[in-house]
């Protein structure tokens, strides 16, 4: 087998170097040695000897049957020796664009074998029950074998790329010599998949690609749709199958990956020569904005680098508006390491306007600037996200009224790393901060960062921002005038008259492996290395303005006490608050409090002051977790912006993570869908959105929620529809709806609504409840979406229309685009929405039952491949010929697709069969 695996190497190189001229990196997908000293024991059921879910494959994958009949499922066993039934064994696995998979296996065939044994793909793991019995070869639909391999000793045999027995690619003979190979090589690479074929350490036919004899290289006109790999078998009932042995089966992958193309640029703090960037000595200005257009038009097909001539960039602000791609990256590098010195008597050095996917490396920022130094904000529905701020000085900052970087509004996916802020000593009123991310921010990670002398908190993270991380940095302060909390979180109830209950505490963050070093005594303090507080009303439902009482109570109480507490009556969960691996000097007295400041205007508890609780966050090591694809999918979570504020503030709806338009819209909360707390509901008189930036559940996705639409509708055209965002600057995404006649509908490019009867249609009421499922294949050669409907108020998804391949301004990149933002919207109409659903993967396979166990008369029975929170039914028959199916039992899949359901048998219960029914 070290042979064989050195050969597909080569083969798979050499594929790889014609076509491509690119790299690759070998991985195994599944292998498996049949080695078992046992021949009773089934494969079904097991695992693999190597399983790993990398590119298609199931990191706890095990081998499902297709055969199951009275006398047991048993196709191959442990040690490699068959069974004589027409089966297969097989492992889930869906292939991914961009990839060669290689199948091999070493098996013995003895000559004068009865008649062939087989490798290779399926779309099924389920068997086919016709008149002559019950087959599950690969020939046999289900389980629609594609991409197969069949051997047969001393007689020929076919290689077919499916389905079944269709597209014959080729016989070839093995003349037994103790085991043989065979191999399938199938390339995802370009748009229309290949298979080739190898059996016996012989090509299968004679083609030959740019030199190289590749054997049988069928192209497929579609691609097949493959759900399995594995081994199989054809009939050898009432023949001797002695001496057919497995030894050995394995699927590895080489993904291919490409370079992507970059193309660089000059620029400096004025025009040289020509000015237009080619080159140093022909850098273009950094204010040229027809450069900038070209940067960005290049960014649709490849990476842009941009040098940044040493000098003083002093003549303005360098602004992106709506700049960047998220499949290509714009970096801003400095040819000499601080070179670049921003530094200006302006009201921001940089603006970052709803914008992504940016890197800024090795920039000075000083001087005078007048309002942040950096400022990113959201531009409507364009987010800011994806930055990186390495290497960058923010020092001697004398004048700014907030900051140096400003994330506002909803920005999310900010690095900061190894950048150094120092001395920022603007005296506007204890607003300056090294870093201020401020309502509603995800996913900021400060690392290897040097924090030294502000004259307010230096990191500060505020209103419902949250998944935030500082590691491994150093806060330092020197003077009593710098004496702040070095991290906070913190809220302004009552600052520019905002309403009662406008800002929330985020929850999820990681302070670790950091040193907090006061180093003056005096100061505003308090000395805190994470500092919560309240300056103002409550947050809606909690009571943050404590008495003293309240206050007394929970400095004395217990750990267990204060974490409580905190939770229930101010919002802070202290087990998602990560904090471990810091030091502190021995003026640092609290590494966590929570303080309380009533600035003599709204209602209070009567208490102010500072409580340390620094036994409350979780402690043990454990890493912060990734933010959910979706927060708030529910609506639990209400508060934000009940009416509008002076300050600057986001376009917030009732429900914490939504951003809605118009501002400060009244879409209301009321009772939930089908049962559930709590849903959305849109004004009937107007048309409203709420929308969110997301975390990216991958290439492929599935997106499900409940909506209900009132009578009460008015005008024509469509009354809701959903965009799902794959390109936040170019606006490309799939977009489906429903119009005033109650129909289902895609909007094509030029915008026009397309309508899908096979989906059903809508009755207006609001006590009509329908469930609507749209699932993207993003990794597909062609991307595709799928839509799924239920009738009125009954869960199953019983319309369908499938393989959609329509879009607005641009189709998404196949195996590299992603959902970036969801958008609900109505049009005068009475929409109610809730329980929405964002999640990785594609929620179209079959349920695979992987184990079945008899314990104390229950007959249980378990598997794999469903989709969370789906409903499933379990049916049995006593004869599968003439019988009735009767229902047994009915449950949900968990969160991971895993299913369990345990069904009572008593004594003296007819023989049955099962099968399992989605809902």
């Amino acid at each position: 087998m070290m042979i064989m695996n050195m050969r597909v190497m080569v083969y798979c190189l050499g594929i790889l170097g014609v076509f491509l001229g690119i790299s690759a990196n070998a991985q195994i997908i599944y292998s498996n040695y049949f080695n078992s000293n046992t021949r009773e024991i089934d494969i079904a059921g097991t695992a693999p000897t190597i399983s790993n879910g990398i590119l298609g494959g199931v990191g706890n994958g095990v081998w499902t049957s297709t055969y199951t009949n009275a006398n047991g499922s048993a196709t191959v066993y442990a040690n490699g020796i068959i069974n004589t039934n027409p089966g297969c064994v097989l492992l889930p696995f869906v292939p991914q664009s961009g990839c060669v998979y290689f199948m091999s296996a070493s098996v013995n065939l003895p000559s004068g074998m009865p008649n062939w044994v087989a490798m290779g793909f399926t779309q099924y793991a389920t068997q086919t029950n016709n008149a002559t019995g019950i087959y599950s070869r690969f020939t046999d639909d289900p389980p629609h074998g594609f991409a197969w391999l069949g051997a047969r000793a001393n007689t020929s045999q076919g290689v077919f790329a499916g389905a079944g027995t269709a597209n014959s690619m080729g016989n070839a003979t093995l003349t037994p010599t103790g085991s043989s190979t065979m191999t399938i090589v199938l390339n995802t690479i370009a748009s229309h998949w290949t298979v080739s074929a190898f059996l016996g350490g012989s090509i299968v036919g004679t083609n030959v690609v740019g030199g190289i004899q590749m054997g049988t290289n069928f192209t497929y006109a579609v691609n097949p749709t493959i759900a399995f790999a594995g081994i199989g078998q054809t009939s050898f009932a009432g023949q001797s199958v002695a001496g057919i042995q497995w030894n050995f089966w394995s699927l590895s992958v080489f993904q291919a990956v490409t370079t992507p193309m970059t193309n660089t640029y000059w620029v400096g703090p004025s025009a040289l020569g020509t000015g237009d960037g080619s080159t140093s000595a022909n850098a273009a200005s950094f204010q040229n904005s027809s450069f900038w257009n070209l940067v960005q038009s290049d960014l649709q097909t490849a990476n842009v680098d941009v040098n940044l001539l040493s000098g003083a960039y002093y003549q303005g602000v360098l602004g992106f508006t709506n700049m960047g791609n998220p499949l290509h990256r714009l970096t801003l590098q400095s040819v000499n390491l601080y070179g670049p010195d921003f530094t200006a008597y302006i009201d921001n050095l940089l603006n970052i306007h709803g914008s992504q996917n940016i890197k800024f490396y090795g920039i000075n920022f000083s001087g005078p600037a007048r309002y942040w130094v950096v400022q990113c904000t959201p531009n409507g529905l364009y987010p800011s996200r994806n930055l990186e701020f390495s290497y960058c000085r923010f020092i001697n900052l004398t004048n700014a009224y907030y900051g140096a970087i400003g994330l506002i509004n909803g920005v999310r996916d900010v690095l900061v790393d190894n950048c150094i802020f120092t001395n920022l000593t603007s005296n506007n009123g204890n607003h300056q901060h090294m870093i201020y991310a401020s309502h509603n921010i995800v996913g900021v990670t400060v690392t290897n960062c040097l924090f030294q002398d502000c004259l307010a908190d230096y990191v500060r993270f505020r209103d419902d921002s949250e998944y935030c991380a500082v590691e491994n940095c150093t806060f330092i302060s020197t003077m009593s005038s710098s004496a702040w909390p070095f991290i906070s979180a913190e809220l302004y109830n009552v600052t520019n008259s905002d309403s009662a209950g406008d800002e929330f505490f985020g929850n999820h963050f990681q302070i670790s492996s950091n040193t907090f070093i006061y180093d003056a005594a005096g100061g505003p303090g308090p000395y805190s290395a994470l500092h919560f507080s309240d300056d103002g009303y409550s947050p809606y439902s909690y009571d943050c303005d404590l008495t003293a009482s309240q206050a007394g109570g929970l400095a004395a109480g217990s750990v267990t006490f204060q974490q409580s507490f905190l939770q229930q009556s101010i919002g802070i969960n202290a087990s998602s608050i990560k904090m471990f691996g810091n030091v502190y000097n021995s003026q640092v007295a609290h590494a966590i409090d929570y303080s309380y400041t009533w600035d003599g205007i709204q209602p209070n508890g009567g208490w102010q002051g500072t409580i340390d609780i620094s036994g409350v966050p979780d402690s043990t090591g454990t890493q912060m977790g990734s933010p959910p694809v979706l927060r708030n999918a529910s609506f639990d979570r209400q508060g934000l912006l009940w009416t509008p504020v002076v300050s600057s503030t986001p376009n917030q709806c009732l429900f914490q993570t939504w951003f809605c338009n118009p501002a400060y819209t009244d879409i209301l909360r009321v009772p939930g869908l089908a049962g559930t707390t709590n849903a959305l509901l849109f004004d009937q008189s107007k048309n409203q959105s709420v929308f969110q930036w997301i975390t990216s559940p991958g290439v492929n996705w599935t997106l499900d929620f409940l909506f209900s639409i009132g009578s009460g509708s008015s005008g024509t055209g469509t009354k809701f529809n959903v965009d799902i965002i794959h390109n936040d600057t170019s606006g490309s995404m799939v977009s489906v709806g429903v119009n005033s006649q109650g129909q289902f509908g895609i909007f094509n490019n030029g915008g026009g609504f397309m309508s899908l009867p096979a989906l059903g249609t809508v009755s207006f009421s609001a006590n009509n409840v329908y469930r609507l499922r749209i699932v993207g294949n993003y990794s597909a050669s062609t991307p595709h979406i799928s839509i799924y409907t239920s009738d009125a108020n009954n869960p199953v998804l019983d319309h369908k229309a499938v393989n959609l391949t329509d879009w607005i301004n641009g189709t998404p990149v196949s195996g590299q685009s992603f959902p970036e933002t969801i958008a609900f919207y109505n049009f005068t109409a009475p929409v109610v929405l809730d329980q929405i659903t964002l999640v990785p993967g594609l929620a179209e396979g079959q349920p695979v039952i992987t184990g079945t166990a008899f314990q104390g008369g229950n007959l249980i029975l378990s598997g794999t491949n469903g989709f969370g929170s789906d409903y499933y039914s379990l049916f049995s028959t006593t004869n599968l010929v003439s019988g009735k199916w009767i229902l047994e039992a009915t449950n949900a899949f968990e969160e991971n697709g895993a299913f369990s359901i345990t069904n009572l048998v008593p004594p003296g219960t007819p023989e049955k069969f099962y099968r399992m029914q989605l809902q």
